[in-house]
C-alpha cells in the first residue's frame, strides 16, 4: 500500500475513521492520520448532514467530545500540488 501512496501524484481516498474502534484494536488513531498528511494527503472531513467537506483539524478530531463513537467520514485527496506535511509530535 506503500507503494502505491508514494508512487501516485493524484489519489483520492475515501474511507471511515472511527478513534474509538482504532484504539480498542491498540491502534494510536493519529498515526492513521499523521500517515495520510506525510504522504502529502489533504484530509477533509465530509459533513453528509449539511453537505459540506471541509478541512480537518486534526487536534480538534482527536480531542473533541463530538467526535467520539462516532464514525466519520473523511475524503483524503493528493493532487500534483500536494506536499507532504510535517508533523508534529
Amino acid at each position: 500500500m506503500r507503494d502505491i501512496l508514494q508512487n501516485n501524484k493524484t489519489l483520492t481516498i475515501f474511507t471511515e475513521f472511527i478513534k474509538d474502534a482504532l484504539e480498542d484494536a491498540g491502534t494510536d488513531p493519529r498515526e492513521m492520520l499523521d500517515f495520510l498528511r506525510k504522504e502529502g494527503f489533504e484530509i477533509y472531513l465530509v459533513d453528509e448532514q449539511n453537505a459540506l467537506v471541509s478541512p480537518v483539524n486534526v487536534t480538534e478530531l482527536l480531542t473533541s467530545k463530538s467526535f467520539e463513537k462516532r464514525t466519520i467520514n473523511l475524503l483524503c485527496k493528493k493532487t500534483d500540488n500536494s506536499r507532504p506535511h510535517k508533523i508534529n509530535n
